[in-house]
C-alpha cells in the first residue's frame, strides 16, 4: 500500500487484510496507494497478469478499499497498474479507475 516494510513480499491478499493495512498504518503513514485488482492469487505467475482493471479482477472490494482510505483521509497519490492488450485498453481501463476513485473519494 505504497509503504515497504511488514507487508512486502506478502503473496496476495484480500480486500479483508488491505482494510487492516489502512487502519493499522494509517493517514500519517501511508504515502501512495498502488492500485490493481487481481484474477486470483493462487497459482498467478510472477509475470505481472494480476495487474487487472478495477471491473476485470475478482479478488479486492475497490469500493471498501478506496472508502476506508477516504475515511481516514487520505489525499497521497494513487498510482494505477493495469495490464491490458493494448494501449487504448490501458487508457479505458485507467480512466474508469481514476472515475470510480473520484467517485468514491468525493474528489
Amino acid at each position: 500500500m505504497g509503504r515497504r516494510g511488514e507487508m512486502s513480499g506478502m503473496p496476495g491478499g484480500t480486500t479483508a487484510l488491505v482494510l487492516d493495512w489502512i487502519e493499522k498504518l494509517g493517514v500519517d503513514t501511508i504515502v501512495q496507494i498502488h492500485a490493481h485488482n487481481v484474477l486470483g492469487w493462487s497459482g498467478v505467475p510472477a509475470g505481472m497478469v494480476q495487474h487487472r482493471s478495477f471491473e476485470d479482477g475478482n479478488c479486492l472490494d475497490m469500493e471498501a478499499i478506496f472508502g476506508k482510505l477516504k475515511e481516514i483521509g487520505f489525499e497521497g497519490p494513487i498510482i494505477l497498474e493495469i495490464l491490458e492488450t493494448t494501449p487504448e485498453k490501458i487508457i479505458e481501463s485507467s480512466v474508469r479507475a481514476k472515475n470510480t476513485i473520484c467517485e468514491i473519494m468525493g474528489r
